[in-house]
């Protein structure tokens, strides 16, 4: 049995959240607060963000050194500000990572099922909106059905059996976070969750409910024809290639 996690680190991109960040910055210390782990935020924003969230995630790490501000200058999509932080949050030495959204999408009162889980031996946790338990709200049904209709495809070329396999509410020890960074990330949009999924497959994980809340945007034809093309790819990756 692995010893007790200590210290957390939670990743959160950002971007034009200038009307949530505030808000989400008090939701978190209420939810932490009773939680005896050592925590540290990332507060992830680039040049995607054209508001003032930047000196919002500025004013708040001054504030509260649980809080770090990253600036990522030489991000290209919003999957670079993901890597960028778990790859602060692994060279900080932390036991284990949460990946969260901004903008309230996800609760940060779920925090503690993804903890709890890990602290049962699980080295991945995944927030399922689609098993007993889990919730998705003002979310267009269009983007419903298409995480729905991705998951099934995934399932079946990949071979794996998630109920939810595009929720971005993630928890990972150290070592998966290592060999996440370590074997890299091709995605460029949406098929990044469920590119982890595969890429953790020699893992031992788990879902779990997870309340999600977003008024989401509909997703672009670039990122239609990125999530196939990768799909194929890990397909033949799975068949053809031996394990990495």
């Amino acid at each position: 049995m692995n010893d007790k996690l200590d210290s957390i680190g939670i990743v959160i991109p950002l971007a034009n959240e200038s009307k949530t960040t505030r808000e989400l910055y008090k939701s978190i210390c209420s939810s932490i607060a009773s939680l005896q782990y050592k925590f540290t935020i990332y507060l992830v924003v680039d040049n995607a963000s054209k508001d003032n969230t930047r000196s919002i995630c500025e004013e708040i790490s001054a504030k509260d050194d649980r809080f770090v501000f990253l600036w990522g200058e030489d991000n290209k999509n919003a999957i670079d500000a993901y890597i960028l932080g778990y790859t602060k949050a692994y060279d900080d030495n932390h036991d284990a990572v949460i990946e969260m959204d901004g903008g309230l999408s996800h609760n940060p009162d779920d925090i503690y099922k993804f903890l709890e889980l890990l602290d049962k031996n699980y080295d991945c946790v995944f927030g399922s909106r689609f098993i007993k338990g889990g919730s998705i709200y003002n979310s267009r049904p269009s983007r419903h059905y298409l995480s729905r209709l991705g998951t099934m495809f995934s399932n079946l070329l990949l071979g794996m059996s998630y109920k939810d396999g595009t929720s971005g509410f993630i928890a990972m020890k150290r070592e998966a976070v290592s060999h996440l960074i370590n074997y890299g990330i091709k995605s460029t949009s949406h098929f990044y969750q469920t590119e982890i999924r595969y890429i953790m497959k020699k893992f031992k994980c788990i879902e779990t409910p997870i309340t999600y809340k977003s008024p989401s945007a509909s997703v672009s034809s670039k990122s239609i024809k990125n999530s196939i093309y990768l799909l194929i790819y890990y397909t033949f990756n799975r068949f053809f290639k031996s394990a990495r």
